[in-house]
């Protein structure tokens, strides 16, 4: 699905199509996905060239890697190797065995530096490891019609739901700043706000239920403050 089909099928939703322009939406849209990621992370792969004398590696991802899951090192072998994550100081880490540490980001100046993973025995030429790891969904810009949304299909409801709550919240908003708002009207805009959310809430949870893997293990969700 493009952002162009899912600014669409949100539409769907709202009460007034022509009240929300294109570039609001969207913003909507990148916020419910932005959301949605820290519950419903994407499993990736990437392919990273080791080089000789060199044991320190930007972690893939950047800033939107969520978690670490394995590093196969080196990889294409049979059995599969993989790298066990122990502490930078420990004993392991020294004996210069199939183990891996975590550094964490830092800044140099003013230049920001992502984190690194450290592999415990020196990598020979030519070698390449495999990382697995979680991290956010694509966050689409403003505008770009034909960027292509990486939420599941079986999981737009969660984006549009978010959509809806943040149109009625916003109108609930509008309504309390106006001169002539009545109170009636603004209780309404405020019910059904409430409601927008606790749907939202409740199609996040039950996807979480439903859906296996990483993002199940996390348990339920605590919403804390966030949201009505």
């Amino acid at each position: 699905m493009t952002l162009a089909e899912l600014r669409a099928l949100c539409r769907l939703s709202l009460a007034d199509t022509t009240d929300w322009p294109n570039a609001t939406v969207d913003a909507w849209i990148i916020a419910g996905i932005r959301l949605y990621s820290a519950h419903f992370p994407r499993h990736l792969r990437a392919a990273v060239e080791l080089v000789t004398e060199t044991v320190a590696y930007v972690l893939p991802g950047g800033y939107e890697i969520q978690a670490l899951l394995s590093v196969e090192c080196p990889a294409g072998e049979s059995p599969r190797r993989f790298c066990r994550l122990v502490a930078e100081d420990s004993a392991e880490f020294a004996s210069g065995g199939d183990y891996y540490a975590l550094r964490g980001a830092s800044v140099t100046g003013l230049v920001a530096q992502v984190g690194q993973f450290v592999m415990a025995r020196m990598p020979e030429a030519g070698d390449t490891c495999y990382v697995e790891y979680l991290a956010g969904h694509t966050l689409p810009v403003v505008g770009v019609d034909a960027t292509v949304v990486t939420v599941p299909a079986h999981h737009i409801e969660a984006i549009t739901s978010f959509v809806e709550f943040c149109a009625l919240h916003e109108l609930e908003a509008d309504e309390a700043s106006a001169l002539d708002a009545t109170t009636i009207a603004l209780s309404q805009l405020g019910q059904e706000a409430r409601r927008a959310w606790l749907r939202y809430k409740e199609v996040m949870d039950r996807l979480l239920w439903l859906t296996p893997g990483p993002a199940t293990a996390q348990g339920p969700i605590v919403w804390g403050d966030m949201g009505l």
